[in-house]
């Protein structure tokens, strides 16, 4: 035997007492709140309830952030930076080496020396250098020789920013910041490699 049924409206009559009650009173559900949900309906809820959480987490990594803030800054503060390489009288020589012109000191024939003390540093000693162009061949070293036509005279900073690239040879003679005193041909041979 099959049940009967029935609707709506008369499951509230039986339900309620008897009132004037219309349409819009009565919650009804349509066929769509119903219906098993469907794959968008699924994905839109899944996504709903991914929000929220994000959110949270979003706005606990800003509350940690803003927590945080002034103590981050103070380690960055606090971390060492890169210490700069000690510029020695090795370093100074091996980047004059590199500045060479080597199509140029392949023109000089003979021996051409010249012997560059370098004052200024900070424990107050003076170094040298030795440059030689020997038959086209350039050697920088640094140590001092006797043997050499020329005497030249920079601080410490001016041969730093000759070797830098912030200076050249010319305009250190011409600024004084170069000194020499021997051959001139000779200082003016040296000059023109670099």
């Amino acid at each position: 035997m099959r049940k009967k049924t029935s609707t709506a409206a008369e499951t509230v009559k039986n339900e309620q007492p008897i009132t004037n009650t219309t349409a819009a009173d009565l919650e009804v559900k349509t066929a769509a709140e119903t219906a098993a949900p469907t794959k968008k309906t699924r994905k839109a809820a899944a996504v709903a309830k991914e929000v929220k959480p994000r959110a949270k987490r979003n706005a606990a990594k800003a509350v940690a952030k803003s927590d945080n803030a002034p103590a981050a800054a103070e380690n960055a503060r606090k971390k060492p930076g890169r210490k700069p390489k000690p510029v020695t009288i090795d370093v100074i020589s091996a980047k004059l080496s590199k500045l060479v012109n080597k199509t140029k000191a392949a023109e000089v024939k003979g021996a051409v020396a010249v012997d560059v003390e370098v004052w200024g540093w900070d424990d107050g000693a003076n170094r040298h250098l030795y440059i030689e162009v020997l038959d086209g061949k350039v050697t920088v070293a640094p140590y001092s020789y006797d043997d050499r036509n020329l005497e030249a005279y920079i601080s410490f900073a001016d041969a730093n920013d000759l070797v830098n690239g912030k200076l050249t040879v010319k305009d250190a003679f011409a600024s004084g910041k170069l000194n020499a005193s021997g051959d001139v041909r000779t200082a003016l041979i040296i000059a023109s490699l670099f």
